[in-house]
């Protein structure tokens, strides 16, 4: 499995979207990984591009897939990500 964190660090997150274009990401809280907010996006997801220059910076988790989110998140919070985006449309991933 591969997992990496980007708290605050906007530069090293859209490196990881250049080289992990099948990737995902989950949106958690600003500073850490919190169960009570994780949502799924595909790596190239531009949701995320409207929040640049917005005060609040959310913490980026990111996997090599949508199934390696799944199972580390159940794993360690006991909680499955949110797969709703409707602008990158994740849940329609099929898992490998």
């Amino acid at each position: 499995m591969s997992y990496e964190n980007f708290n605050d660090d906007e530069a090293g997150f859209m490196d990881w979207q250049n080289c992990h274009p099948d990737g995902v990401f989950v949106n958690s809280r600003p500073g850490r990984l919190s169960p009570s907010y994780i949502v799924a996006h595909k790596a190239n997801c531009t949701s995320v591009a409207r929040h640049i220059g917005r005060a609040t910076v959310y913490s980026k988790h990111c996997f090599d897939s949508l199934s390696e989110a799944q199972e580390y998140l159940v794993h360690h919070y006991g909680k499955q990500p949110s797969i709703g985006c409707t602008v990158c449309r994740v849940g329609m991933l099929k898992n490998h």
